[in-house]
C-alpha cells in the first residue's frame, strides 16, 4: 500500500526517488553542492544533503562527486533520495478524486483544494496526477499521461479538464486564445459586495521580493480583467458570495482583483483574508512503518509523517481557500462541451438570495 487515509488526511508512504536534471546556463561554474542546496534545501535539512554527498548518492554523469564539484554545459547529475511528501487533506470519502467526467478527449474532475495539480516542491504522489494514477489505474492502460492545458491553485477547488493527448490540449489552448472558452468561478468573500455586475481592469505582476505573491502593478503588470457579480449575503452582510468571470487569465487574478476591491476571499491569508485553522494539521500524524523506513535517511530517524519541521504555514496547512472552480464551458461550434462542480459547502446556507441551486 503506498498510501493510507487518515482523519481524512491522505498519506504517502515515504519511498526512494531520483532528482535529475540537466546543467542549466546559471548552474555553470558553480558547486554541485550550491546548485543541489537550492533545490533540496528547501526540501531536507542540510545535515541530509551531506551525508547524500558522503555515501555517494550524489551523481555527476554517473560518478559520485563531492559538494565541491564544479559544474559545466553538457553535465546531467543525479541526486538519490528518500521522499516524504506532505499530507493533503481528502476528507473521508471512497475515493479522493470526483470524476465528472471521461471520455476519449479528456478526464474532467471535481479537484479537492489542497491537492496540487501536478508535482512540485514537496509534493509529487499527492498530487492530481498521482492520485488519479493510484486510484484509477484503468485510465492509464495505455501509459500515457494527461495534458494540462489550464490549472488550479493547491488551495482551489473544483472543475478540472486534463486532455487526454498533447494535441486536444494544443487544440484547447487554440480555442482559450479565439475566446471560446469560459470558467465561472465562486467565491466567498469579506462584506457586503456591491449588486450589478462590477468590471475590475487592473494589471498584475509579481511582488517584488515576494516570489508567490502578485499585486496591482499599473507600470509593469500585465493586463487582466475579471467581471464579477454578487449572487448570495449572509443576514448581518459579513460576507457575499460573488460569481467571478476571469476574461484573462493571469497568476492569482482574481484573488489579486477581490483584494483590490476591498472584499477580499474570507479565508485567503495572503491576500488579506484571515487565517482559516478549522484544520489542525499538528493534531494528526502517522507513524512511519518499519518496510518504509530508510536507513540512512534524517526523516526517518524522526519516525513521523510528515517529518520536517521547518516548514512555512502555507505549506504544513492543508486547507482550502474559498474559491472555486464551478463552471468550465467550450463554445466551440465543432467541440462544444460544459462541465459543472458540485457546490462546495461553504457556499450554501446560511446565505440568502442565492441563485445557485436555482
Amino acid at each position: 500500500m503506498a498510501a493510507v487515509v487518515v482523519n481524512g488526511y491522505r498519506f504517502v508512504f515515504p519511498y526512494l526517488d531520483t532528482i535529475k536534471n540537466c546543467v542549466k546556463g546559471p548552474w555553470v561554474g558553480k558547486t554541485i553542492g550550491d546548485v543541489l542546496g537550492g533545490i533540496v534545501l528547501p526540501l531536507f535539512p542540510k545535515s541530509s544533503l551531506q551525508e547524500a554527498f558522503e555515501g555517494g548518492r550524489v551523481l555527476v554523469n554517473g560518478s559520485p562527486v563531492q559538494h565541491h564539484h564544479l559544474l559545466s554545459l553538457n553535465q546531467s547529475f543525479e541526486f538519490l533520495l528518500h521522499r516524504h511528501e506532505s499530507k493533503v487533506y481528502v476528507g473521508e470519502g471512497e475515493r479522493t478524486l470526483e470524476l465528472l467526467c471521461v471520455n476519449k478527449h479528456h478526464i474532467v474532475i471535481n479537484k479537492p483544494s489542497s491537492v496540487p495539480v501536478h508535482p512540485v516542491g514537496r509534493y509529487k504522489k499527492n498530487t492530481v496526477v498521482g492520485i488519479l494514477r493510484d486510484e484509477y489505474p484503468e485510465l492509464f492502460q495505455d501509459g500515457k499521461d494527461v495534458k494540462f492545458f489550464h490549472r488550479l491553485d493547491r488551495l482551489v477547488s473544483g472543475v478540472l479538464v486534463l486532455p487526454r493527448t498533447s494535441a486536444i490540449a494544443a487544440e484547447l489552448c487554440k480555442q482559450i486564445r479565439e475566446g471560446h472558452i469560459s470558467k465561472v468561478y465562486l467565491a466567498r468573500v469579506k462584506g457586503k459586495f456591491p449588486h450589478g455586475r462590477t468590471e475590475v481592469r487592473q494589471p498584475i505582476a509579481k511582488v517584488q521580493g515576494f516570489p508567490t505573491v502578485y499585486g496591482i502593478c499599473p507600470l509593469k503588470g500585465k493586463d487582466a480583467v475579471t467581471i464579477f457579480e454578487r449572487d448570495s449575503v449572509l443576514p448581518d452582510e459579513s460576507e457575499s458570495i460573488v460569481r467571478c468571470i476571469p476574461i484573462t487569465g493571469r497568476s492569482h487574478q482574481i484573488r489579486v482583483h477581490l483584494q483590490w476591491l476591498g472584499h477580499p476571499i474570507t479565508n485567503d491569508y495572503k491576500y488579506g483574508g484571515h487565517v482559516d485553522q478549522s484544520i489542525d494539521t499538528s493534531e494528526t500524524e502517522l507513524r512511519i512503518p518499519e518496510h518504509s523506513k530508510c536507513q540512512w535517511c534524517f526523516l526517518c530517524r524522526i519516525g513521523s509523517l510528515p517529518a520536517p519541521p521547518s516548514l512555512s504555514w502555507e505549506e504544513c496547512h492543508p486547507t482550502s481557500i474559498w474559491l472555486h472552480a464551478l463552471c468550465y464551458t467550450n463554445t466551440c461550434p465543432s467541440s462544444p462541451w460544459s462541465y459543472q462542480a458540485p457546490l462546495p459547502p461553504w457556499a450554501t446556507a446560511p446565505f440568502v438570495t442565492s441563485s445557485l441551486t436555482s
